[in-house]
């Protein structure tokens, strides 16, 4: 059996494509980062994960800063950062913080630890579970 003379060309860009459109399927997490529960949270019932969009979260190391940032609130169980996808999925215990103390613990300052300084407005939230974040 004889191909078609330019079969193999088209059949590359035609496999080139179908995974390129694949790989917008698939998301394989930057950066997951587990917080330590505190002691008065872990009402099953209170915890739930919300999404945002995060303009600044770029790559690796800006979502480990974004999730720094985190550290120090208190009910935010787990950041799962996709830097691709300008994403972040937080886990959180509502009963001890909700989505817009989060939002103001991301868009405050971060610490570079390589450099020991404070940056400013690294991290802009720019939606909540998909609606919009007006300032």
């Amino acid at each position: 059996m004889k191909l078609p003379m330019g079969i193999v060309p088209v059949l590359i860009v035609l496999s080139v494509l179908a995974g390129l459109g694949m790989a917008r399927l698939f998301a394989i997490p930057s950066v997951t980062l587990e917080f330590p529960a505190s002691g008065d949270s872990g009402h099953s019932s209170s915890i739930q994960t919300t999404v945002f969009l995060v303009d600044g979260l770029q790559c690796v190391k800006s979502a480990r800063m974004a999730g720094s940032t985190l550290e120090d609130i208190p009910g935010v169980l787990l950041f799962v950062a996709y830097a691709s996808r300008n994403r972040a999925e937080i886990t959180f215990d509502a009963a001890v913080t909700d989505p817009q103390a989060i939002r103001e613990a991301m868009e405050g300052p971060a610490y570079e630890e390589e450099t020991g300084q404070f940056l400013f407005n690294m991290y802009k939230v720019l939606e909540i579970d998909g609606s919009a974040v007006f300032r």
